[in-house]
């Protein structure tokens, strides 16, 4: 029996604009008033998930988020981190000075503050959807701390070639993946959406094969992986639907989740591989 679902958030839950489709809202609640734990697993941070916590019941005692790819697990309520992994700061510091000779604009978390230290229109873009205010630095390589998460984000193809040449570089040092076409991230070792459902499975004393775990992008295999069932939605990546153990037939925009919660949870879901 499941008593957890756990969901990506970009290109899964939300539709295409980035809203909720009414009908995702509805069944989650329905999900949730039945006892269902329902957990929103996402790239962005703490704070850009809380008002689709907040419109979906979800920001609750007893709820749970994991923000920045497996790297912060916190409670939906209080927002109190229960697990808070961190890049190291030189391994930052030697990602830094490879991407410097790339055509990508970068953004570093550190926890709550979203920092830059040069204005681009990537930059306003991301800010205008994570909904997390810039704070400009004179040079990213002023920072001496450990940091949450560091993005690129830029053309697919600048990407791919910044990965070629960081892939030899950062091996066994950090976290390299996509989670959009758009954008390319860095975490912490241990920092993966995999590992941050083992880590509230454990904490929740619950076993994996009592979750179903939903995604669409590279960045959501390892929680697929991770989880009893894993489900790709019909708009996810090839490489997502080969580690899934089902597709849906809905895509995103036609509430993809509520296939899964509809047929799924009520034991009628065949799965399409």
């Amino acid at each position: 029996m499941y008593k957890l679902l756990m969901t990506d958030l970009d290109g899964t839950l939300l539709d295409d604009a980035a809203r909720i489709p009414p009908k995702n809202a509805a069944l989650i609640k329905e999900a949730t008033a039945r006892g269902i734990k329902v957990v929103i697993s996402s790239g962005r941070s703490f704070l850009s998930l809380a008002r689709f916590e907040e419109a979906l019941g979800l920001m609750r005692p007893g709820g749970y988020g994991i923000a920045f790819n497996g790297a912060v697990v916190y409670e939906t309520d209080s927002r109190r981190h229960i697990r808070d992994l961190r890049l190291e700061n030189h391994v930052f510091k030697l990602i830094l000075a490879e991407v410097r000779a790339f055509n990508t604009t970068n953004l570093v978390y550190i926890s709550d503050r979203l920092i830059i230290d040069t204005v681009t229109a990537l930059a306003l873009k991301y800010r205008e959807k994570s909904g997390i205010p810039l704070t400009m630095a004179e040079r990213l390589e002023d920072i001496d701390t450990d940091i949450s998460k560091f993005i690129l984000r830029g053309p697919e193809e600048e990407l791919s070639r910044v990965q070629r040449r960081l892939a030899p570089i950062i091996a066994g040092k950090c976290n390299m993946f996509f989670s959009a076409r758009d954008l390319l991230e860095f975490t912490k070792l241990g920092a993966t959406k995999g590992e941050g459902l083992k880590f509230l499975a454990e904490y929740l004393q619950l076993d994996p094969s009592e979750i179903i775990a939903v995604g669409d992008q590279d960045n959501d295999i390892s929680m697929l992986r991770a989880a009893g069932l894993g489900v790709a939605v019909a708009n996810a990546t090839d490489a997502v639907k080969n580690a899934a153990d089902c597709v849906t037939r809905a895509i995103n925009s036609e509430c993809a989740l509520c296939e899964v919660i509809e047929k799924f949870l009520q034991n009628e879901y065949i799965c399409q591989t």
